[in-house]
């Protein structure tokens, strides 16, 4: 019996060795074995998502999609001006876009202030194109930016034997059928943010206000200086809709039928927040985010505006 029993253990290991191989053998054929099993990046086809919005060569002021950082293009009348370049992270995202757009020189260049969410792309683009001018606001003595971020600007601009031009409050850049007029900073303050260079775009009946990541100390000296005179009809929200801009008093005298927030999506600031998005809302202005539509562009003929935006 004991003999028997042990035969029959027998057969059933051989049995079950036989069966492991065939089905290893089989697994073998198809690639499925532990250790090479395919990888989501060998069976997942490609997605195509657009990178652009491309336009039909009219004037248009586009909002890159740029995660969590600010960089707008004005085009008009075979001018180019690109105001902030975004983070140095999505760089080729800002670059990629303006070749997409069939530009090959930025006539101006506008870098609002000194953060790297708006200047990390700024010297792969001087790179990338001729640029006619370059516009930033010289820090004051003791407050220079010390960034590697910085320095590689500057470097970037120094081998392309580009000078720097500090906007004055109340002078005008020409952008084709756009003139472009410095609002601000109206003082030096100490803190990066308040110091962003501010820009009323105007052509003909139709005006865009750009405030860096401008806060509520820098709105309130705006609106004490020019009151209505802020009223445009695209605000470009500032610090990507934080709740340390975009004061009541501020959107009251701006009073914007589109606000455009540049912001990342899951972004760990939170932004935009409510604060921010309640004020705009208040005014009854239309909110884009580029988290949420990509590309945003604002075609004009100088009498009314259309929204083109990536994701529909």
């Amino acid at each position: 019996m004991a003999k028997r029993k042990k035969i029959s253990s027998v057969f059933i290991s051989l049995f079950l060795f036989v069966l492991v191989g065939c089905i290893a053998i089989t697994l073998s054929s198809y690639n499925l074995l532990p250790g090479n099993i395919p990888t989501w990046d060998d069976i997942l086809g490609k997605t195509e998502v657009p990178t652009a919005v491309i336009t039909d060569g009219g004037d248009a002021v586009h909002f890159i999609d740029c995660w969590q950082g600010d960089s707008a293009v004005i085009m008009s009348d075979n001018t180019v001006t690109v105001i902030d370049a975004g983070p140095g992270k999505y760089a080729n995202d800002v670059v990629d876009y303006l070749k997409q757009q069939n530009i090959t020189k930025i006539d101006n260049l506008i870098l609002t202030h000194p953060h790297e969410d708006h200047i990390g792309g700024a010297d792969d683009v001087v790179k990338s194109f001729e640029v006619g001018k370059v516009y930033m606001k010289k820090p004051s003595k003791g407050n220079e930016p010390t960034s590697k971020t910085y320095e590689n600007l500057l470097k970037a601009i120094s081998a392309k034997q580009l000078k720097i031009t500090d906007p004055a409050v109340d002078s005008t850049i020409s952008a084709g059928n756009f003139t472009l007029k410095v609002l601000g900073p109206l003082k030096d303050y100490d803190d990066y943010n308040e110091n962003s260079i501010i820009i009323k775009a105007e052509y003909n009946d139709i005006s865009f206000v750009f405030t860096g990541d401008a806060e509520k100390g820098s709105e309130a000296d705006l609106v004490k200086t020019y009151g209505n005179q802020l009223n445009a009809d695209v605000l470009k929200v500032g610090h990507h809709g934080s709740s340390t801009s975009s004061s009541k008093s501020f959107i009251a005298k701006v009073k914007p039928s589109y606000a455009i927030i540049s912001c990342g999506a899951d972004n760990s600031y939170n932004h935009p927040h409510s604060e921010a998005v309640n004020t705009l809302k208040d005014t009854n202005a239309k909110i884009y985010r580029t988290d949420l539509s990509g590309n945003i562009v604002v075609k004009t003929d100088g009498k009314a505006v259309e929204i083109l935006t990536e994701k529909k």
